[in-house]
């Protein structure tokens, strides 16, 4: 099932959260649409947020945000 499953003011928000290495982005992009489409997600808008071992500790790394549109549906990658 989905990790994180937020409802506010009658919407659903859903994210889907990965350790990098354990599964690909694109896996996980997968996963997270047919969550959407199973729960009704009621936004056309999912995050999928990886965990990336590897990027440096510093506070004043940015987070890179990767927008991927699939069947329609707005996927924000973001790896921190």
């Amino acid at each position: 099932m989905v990790d994180i499953c937020i409802g506010y003011k009658g919407r659903r928000y859903l994210l889907e959260l990965k350790i990098k290495g354990n599964m690909s982005s694109e896996d996980g992009v997968g996963q997270l649409i047919g969550y959407m489409e199973i729960l009704h997600a009621t936004e056309d808008e999912g995050r999928l947020v990886v965990f990336d071992r590897d990027i440096p500790k510093s506070s004043k790394t940015l987070i890179p945000v990767r927008i991927r549109i699939v069947n329609g549906k707005i996927i924000h990658v973001v790896a921190c």
